[in-house]
């Protein structure tokens, strides 16, 4: 079962038979990514200093959400699925590499995306965070521009952001991520 925006669901009588049955469905739609680019480490390091508590993403593939243009074009969009929205909000801070980082009102967000160089994330406790972008990332370098994307509606993201039920599972993941930080 393919649940839309949502992503494969496999059943099985056991959890290897359900491995397997997940295996042979991914070998039979596998589409490989695009090549990311190198990074420039020195300009994402310049951007560190200008955001205090900013970190750089444990796994490089999440900087091809700002420097492949198909992703980047991508992650511009309202998001793809309902977790993005429960652990990296509606949109991420895209920035230019010519704004002035003293103009950038950073208030709210999660991470931010700056063209043509990387993104950088905003605070501590970003284990959720890195794994939504990470998958993010893996998708959106597998989707063609030809491709039609049906991302979530603007009402699809304001209905899970105060929905009970993942306000409670985003705090208790904080909460966890926070004091394993401490």
């Amino acid at each position: 079962l393919i649940l839309q925006n949502h992503g494969l669901i496999i059943a099985a009588n056991e959890p290897l038979e359900a491995e397997r049955l997940q295996n042979d469905v991914l070998a039979c739609i596998r589409i490989n990514k695009r090549k990311t680019l190198p990074l420039n480490k020195e300009l994402l390091s310049k951007y560190l200093s200008f955001f205090r508590g900013s970190s750089l993403p444990d796994n490089p593939i999440i900087h091809s959400l700002a420097t492949d243009i198909s992703s980047l074009k991508l992650a511009k969009m309202l998001p793809p699925y309902p977790d993005h929205v429960v652990f990296c909000g509606v949109s991420p801070l895209i920035i230019k590499p010519s704004d002035d980082p003293d103009s950038i009102d950073i208030e709210g967000k999660k991470y931010i995306l700056i063209e043509g160089v990387g993104v950088i994330l905003l605070g501590a406790g970003n284990e959720a965070l890195q794994e939504m972008l990470e998958t993010q990332a893996e998708i959106f370098l597998r989707v063609r521009d030809t491709d039609n994307v049906n991302m979530l509606t603007l009402e699809d993201c304001h209905a899970l952001i105060n929905w009970e039920a993942e306000v409670y599972r985003s705090r208790l993941i904080n909460e966890v991520e926070n004091k394993s930080f401490k």
